[in-house]
């Protein structure tokens, strides 16, 4: 991961030089320059070696870890650095370990080592790149014997592919006439090439096509290997052929093409660039020729036919997977009734993916097929060792190995996630974000450049889509278990994170040197106890600076003490450089003040003790609920001296502190978070303009309001106007209050609002309806009340999406004319509704009435609207129905 290390030094070198509080002689200005010169330099040459063709792995694997190394040590001693600079009440006691001048010419001098050896590397590789390319154009016919115009089918069983099958021959010997390019695309080990096979060698495919032809594609595919190859496919050709230029390989592919029916098949496209190149080698004349493309990249499919057919494998149901494990492991004998329960557990455990089930289908036949071994395999079937299964492995690690540098740290972060664990997408992009793995790309922020990491992954077939939002975004997503085995064993080499498992006795000595430290399971006394015994004397032991970056638990904590959640000796004040923390299964009673003191932290979330109610009739008692019973859980005035937070969530709420506290009024100019993007969930008792000044780049804002006794009745709600960059605001209301009459002011770029029990008249809509982004409108328990809903002609002009959840509303009035841009209309609980006016089916873009728990009168009136529209031929509205409980 040197690359990434680089990535992330360099933005701790901008945070140095950006830090107005520090004040820096000349020579380490000048060092420090020179310092970002080189590392951009060594950069560049990185970037460089994903496109050498040929080069010394070993060689560069090794440079890429002192590369590493170097980031690191750099980057330890310039967080430390500014941590001093920041914390210490004595700098002076620290002057030894802060010459910074000193330091900075270490990391020069071993820079310019490190860049003479890559710049030698490279020059190396060069040449041999050179003679290698000598020796292919005088290579003989018989290197080509890899190509075949009939490849044979394996001698595995091909199931449930017969629809897939069926797709594929029509769009084969059907319409248009013209040539057609046909994709297919699908995770590796899925399937496409087995699908290939079985069309290209498919009797009536046979008989269509004149001519056919079968070519595998590698990952960095020389062209003329590919002419040589559809060519062999066909014909026979000679040396004197073989001796010619590309040029006259792709005119001669033409001309045998010309005029004929041909079949083309392209097994394992990695670049749609490759269509461009032998474009002029395939003619059309009209005649029903078609290209066949196979390819792990969904970007491959959009750049060869954006308007053409795709053909997605999908995975195996059950029953067809079980068939497939049966069949491979009993061939033509039938299998054992008491085997057939388990090896039904195993194939589901397989999740539908024909490359893992081939795996562990040749590791069931090594074994004695008894219901003990059976139960064995189906227990620790991700833990199976095989050397089948090694080779899924190998064959998933091709698109791991294909992708940027950027990109592998980014699909290895996805291992510190539990097995099964669906990944909400807003924390794994904060999470990138945080960790520093991402470079910014003006004038995209690093947010939106981590969305676009997440859909090249999900391009590739690397991660799987679980569940979209209501604008049709990624709301969450996860990763097939052969894939997260393949992560395990990449970031195992690269070092590049530590999951701690349940069964581990303590916590190792070695896990506080790793940089990330995930807990998956449920960790208790014992283990953390058992470390005095394991670890002697690890207190002496432990390093001066620790070099943690992330720790985040998924295990649920037996621990009460914040501070000894991890070792008896160590505490969390000691991870000074700490980026990310995440608690999000012990709830803490109280706010741990010792996180205020990490001062790197970007990414904080915890579970706090807070209890709100999460139905609506607990609203009414609710002043008597949290006052005499329950708890709120205040943060400490502190909060504000991190300013490098990027995301601070609370998973069940708390009351952010007034940001001047206890300090001068004229020292609230440094009390900001500008790096602050989402804030979730925060109870108010009041929303203070001050408070709002401080987050002045707050772009996702989730907050309960309330009134206590304690505090008097202020309603400052119009002051979220000034979060000038708000987008997403969640604002639930823990109580009935008419001083809400007064809120009508709302951030101009908000796209998603969602409201809750703030009983508001339907007149106050008209503030809300007028807000120029607003894409996703969602309006729960009560938001609105009151017997009538007016919508105006001028209102919600960009409204994608509406939810109406729980109301008392009786009449709506809207028509055609209003939300035309709304593609989704939910309602649920609308239990009073007269009905839905038959104008919302003449609504152009509507493409979805959903409704739940609602009046009859409504579901007939949607039932009607969906009828006229089907009788204009408006087939693309769904009403869906969902029967009252």
């Amino acid at each position: 991961m040197a690359y990434v290390a680089i990535t992330s030094l360099k933005q701790t070198l901008d945070h140095l030089m950006m830090n107005w509080k520090l004040e820096f002689t000349f020579d380490e200005v000048k060092h420090l320059q020179d310092l970002t010169e080189k590392i951009s330099v060594i950069e560049k040459m990185l970037q460089d070696s994903a496109n050498k063709r040929v080069i010394d792995h070993k060689k560069i694997k090794h440079l890429e870890g002192c590369i590493r190394d170097m980031a690191h040590k750099a980057e330890d001693f310039i967080e430390e650095y500014l941590y001093i600079k920041a914390e210490a009440s004595d700098v002076a006691a620290f002057e030894e370990e802060l010459n910074l001048q000193c330091h900075l010419l270490e990391v020069l001098n071993e820079i310019n080592s490190i860049r003479t050896l890559l710049t030698k590397i490279y020059q190396e590789s060069d040449a041999a790149a050179i003679k290698l390319q000598r020796a292919s154009n005088t290579r003989s016919i018989e290197h080509l014997s890899g190509w075949s115009s009939n490849p044979k089918e394996n001698d595995h069983m091909v199931v449930g592919i017969d629809n897939d099958l069926l797709k594929i021959k029509d769009r084969l010997t059907g319409l248009p006439s013209k040539l057609d390019i046909i994709t297919i695309v699908g995770m590796g080990g899925i399937g496409k090439t087995t699908l290939g096979r079985k069309v290209f060698n498919d009797p009536l495919i046979e008989y269509h096509f004149y001519i056919r032809a079968w070519v595998t594609v590698s990952q960095k595919y020389v062209l003329r290997d590919v002419l040589l190859g559809l060519l062999c496919s066909f014909t026979k050709i000679g040396d004197e052929v073989f001796n010619e230029k590309n040029e006259k390989l792709a005119e001669l592919l033409y001309r045998n093409l010309k005029g004929q029916r041909y079949l083309i098949v392209m097994d394992a496209v990695w670049e749609g660039k490759i269509l461009c190149d032998l474009k002029r080698s395939f003619p059309d004349d009209k005649n029903g020729s078609r290209i066949v493309l196979t390819s792990r990249l969904i970007d491959v499919a959009m750049s060869v036919n954006l308007d053409r057919h795709q053909h997605h494998m999908n995975f195996l149901s059950l029953i067809d997977s079980w068939m497939l494990l049966r069949n491979e492991v009993f061939s033509k004998e039938s299998c054992p009734l008491d085997l057939e329960v388990i090896g039904k557990e195993i194939a589901q455990k397989c999740q539908g993916l024909p490359l893992a089930i081939l795996a562990v289908a040749g590791h069931l036949s090594s074994i004695n097929k008894t219901g003990e071994c059976w139960m064995s395999v189906a227990n620790g079937i991700r833990s199976l060792e095989s050397e089948d299964q090694e080779n899924c492995l190998d064959i998933l690690g091709l698109s791991y190995m294909s992708l940027p540098h950027h990109l592998k740290a980014c699909f290895l972060y996805l291992g510190a996630f539990p097995p099964d664990f669906e990944i909400p997408v807003w924390r794994l992009i904060r999470l990138w974000v945080a960790e520093g793995i991402l470079r910014a790309e003006w004038p995209k922020s690093l947010e939106q450049v981590a969305e676009m990491c997440l859909q090249d992954l999900i391009s590739r077939s690397l991660v799987m889509v679980r569940k979209r939002k209501s604008d049709g975004g990624i709301k969450s997503c996860g990763v097939h278990d052969l894939v997260r085995d393949l992560i395990f064993r990449e970031a195992e080499k690269e070092d590049f994170l530590l999951v701690v498992e349940s069964d581990a006795k303590f916590l190792p000595r070695y896990a506080y040197d790793k940089r990330r430290l995930c807990f998956h399971h449920q960790i208790g006394r014992s283990m953390l106890n058992s470390s005095r015994s394991n670890v002697d004397h690890l207190s002496h032991m432990k390093p001066s600076i620790l070099p943690n970056r992330s720790i985040l638990f998924y295990g649920r904590l037996q621990v009460t003490e914040f501070h000894k959640m991890l070792d008896s000796h160590v505490s969390f004040t000691d991870f000074k450089l700490l980026r990310v923390l995440e608690i999000l299964f012990r709830f803490f009673e109280d706010f741990p003040v010792e996180v205020t003191f990490l001062v790197h932290l970007r990414y904080l979330a915890l579970s706090t003790n807070t209890y709100f109610p999460t139905c609506l009739s607990q609203l009414w008692n609710l002043q008597t609920l949290i006052n005499e019973h329950y708890k709120i859980v205040n943060l400490p005035t502190d909060i504000w001296k991190m300013p490098q937070l990027r995301l601070l969530y609370l998973k069940n709420g708390g009351c952010i502190p007034y940001p001047i506290g206890s300090r001068a009024l004229t020292e609230i100019n440094t009390l900001v978070l500008p790096n602050l993007n989402k804030l979730s969930t925060i109870n108010f008792a009041g929303c203070y303009r001050e408070l709002v000044a401080c987050v002045p780049n707050l772009k996702k804002l989730g907050i309960r309001v309330m009134q206590f006794k304690s505090f008097p009745a202020h309603n400052c709600l119009n002051d979220l106007l000034y979060l000038s960059e708000l987008e997403k605001l969640k604002c639930i209301f823990l109580e009935r209050d008419n001083q809400l009459f007064h809120w009508n002011a709302f951030p101009p770029k908000l796209r998603k609002l969602t409201l809750g029990g703030s009983f508001l008249p339907w007149e106050k809509m008209k503030s809300i309806g007028m807000l120029p982004n607003l894409e996703v409108l969602k309006l729960k328990d009560y938001a609105f009340s009151g017997p009538e809903w007016q919508v105006a002609e001028d209102e919600f002009c960009q409204l994608k999406y509406l939810l109406i959840d729980g109301t008392d509303l009786v009449h709506w009035g809207v028509t055609g004319s209003h939300f035309q841009r709304l593609r989704q209309l939910i309602l649920r609980c609308c239990r009073h509704l007269n009905e839905i006016p038959i104008g919302v089916g003449e609504i152009p873009t509507l493409q979805i009435i959903d409704l739940d728990d609602s009046s009859t009168l409504a579901v007939s009136s949607a039932r009607l609207i969906q009828e006229e529209q089907h009788s204009w031929g408006n087939d693309g509205l769904i009403v869906r129905i969902h029967p009252r409980d």
